[in-house]
């Protein structure tokens, strides 16, 4: 099935039960299903039509993810205008893709208005009632797709030169979605996440498509997660990266599995470098529910770190092995494949990874290599398959110098919360540097 088939298998799935819940909001399958229908009905007769493409700008209520249904239903590609996306890069993309729809969070009206004195559109609706309370005909169900299709658009965070436009077909759309089934499942799930992100937002859809419940955290609900946890039966919860998963422990304590229905099975972290002592300490805190996952825009999901290896000295230092369908392989500076234990850059090959980047085939040809992505990391594989990661193609500190190792001892000191190891210019090339953040309360760490 394509992601739209079984999203709204899902939803049809759930029926009267919960599928998004929003403070004290809450919708069954039933009441999305009926809003997608009326926003349907209403870009229908505005003459949308199958294949265009849809901007969104999306926010954290329940809206936003019924609109990424209305345009499964019309078979409407959508491009992510998420937070913090420069006008410049999305209006650059809309024009690239013909972009003639532009739906938005009543919370985004400034950041539409912006965009459209930049690059008018004639369609814009807000994601209120006067667009999904419309009167309908009932849904016709998402058409049928062509695999190598567009069906998205996401954008890069911009960490290494600016907000990149990722393509995505629906076969790699649907190969995400099947990635995350087998790594979070048993099913349905019922996921506790802070929406407003790519990945967020993707877990919100996925959940539906098990015939699950999406909880939507909002920033007053921050400090509540143990409370939300045990009162929605949350099955699983998405943290963020590394740092804030070390937040999200500190104020949750220790958390008792197998306390009844809809204990927590899962907290998933990844995004940034983990600091191995401070994870460990996760695991001790909130038992074996820490699940580390590697990946990146143009490839998807690539290794995931399970919550017994977390238990492992000799594997909490790496993100874990590739997931079933991925290949990893770390090749030297002419593309040849390295041995075991040698570091170099991590190539990765999936069902997943992105169809280029819009309006850019330079940039493409540079990043996807025959059906490879070129992540810009720099690791080494173990003889068990474990890959580690030790820093970026184009930013280590000095030549022979690798910064996660480093860092790793850093942080090793009680007295260190995070630490980072950067090349500072200096005569005659660069010298190694680093910094290091102290925990609250904790001594002052001793220097040599």
């Amino acid at each position: 099935m394509s992601l739209g088939q079984s999203v709204f298998a899902g939803v049809r799935a759930a029926g009267p039960r919960d599928v998004l819940v929003c403070g004290r909001r809450r919708l069954t399958g039933d009441d999305v299903l009926e809003m997608v229908a009326g926003a349907a009905a209403v870009l229908r007769a505005r003459g949308v039509r199958r294949g265009d493409t849809i901007a969104c700008m999306s926010g954290r209520q329940p809206e936003s993810t019924v609109a990424r249904l209305v345009m499964l239903e019309l078979g409407c590609p959508v491009v992510h205008l998420l937070p913090g996306l420069p006008i410049e890069a999305a209006v650059k993309t809309m024009r690239m893709l013909g972009t003639t729809v532009l739906l938005h969070e009543p919370c985004r009206q400034d950041d539409a208005e912006r965009l459209l004195d930049a690059y008018p559109v004639p369609i814009v609706y807000r994601l209120d009632a006067d667009l999904f309370s419309t009167p309908h005909g009932g849904l016709v169900g998402p058409p049928k797709v062509l695999p190598e299709s567009l069906s998205a658009v996401a954008f890069t965070n911009g960490t290494t030169g600016g907000a990149k436009a990722v393509a995505f077909s629906q076969r790699a759309e649907r190969a995400h979605l099947a990635a995350a089934r087998a790594t979070l499942a048993p099913e349905p799930w019922r996921f506790l996440v802070a929406p407003g992100h790519y990945v967020p937002d993707q877990l919100v859809l996925w959940t539906l498509a098990t015939g699950g419940t999406a909880v939507l955290l909002d920033d007053a609900d921050v400090g509540r997660e143990h409370e939300m946890i045990a009162g929605e039966g949350v099955t699983h919860t998405l943290a963020g990266r590394p740092i804030e998963l070390y937040e999200l422990a500190g104020r949750m304590g220790p958390v008792a599995l197998g306390e009844g229905p809809g204990t927590l099975r899962l907290v998933l972290y990844g995004g940034a470098a983990a600091v191995p002592t401070r994870s460990r300490e996760v695991v001790m805190g909130l038992g074996p529910v820490a699940l580390q996952c590697y990946g990146l825009t143009e490839a998807g999901f690539v290794t995931t770190l399970s919550p017994l290896d977390h238990l492992r000295p000799d594997r909490v230092t790496s993100v874990g092995r590739p997931l079933e369908g991925v290949e990893v392989c770390v090749r030297d500076l002419e593309g040849r494949a390295l041995r075991v234990g040698q570091v170099g850059e991590v190539w990765v090959q999936s069902t997943q990874i992105m169809s280029g980047y819009v309006g850019d085939p330079a940039r493409t040809a540079a990043t996807l290599r025959d059906g490879w992505v070129r992540t810009g990391d720099l690791g080494h594989l173990n003889a068990d398959g474990y890959l580690f990661l030790v820093d970026r193609v184009d930013n280590r500190p000095a030549d022979g110098v690798y910064a996660h190792p480093i860092e790793h001892v850093l942080t090793s000191h009680p007295a260190v919360a995070d630490a980072a190891v950067l090349g500072v210019p200096c005569e005659g090339g660069h010298a190694v540097a680093g910094t290091v953040v102290r925990r609250a309360g904790g001594a002052e760490p001793a220097t040599t």
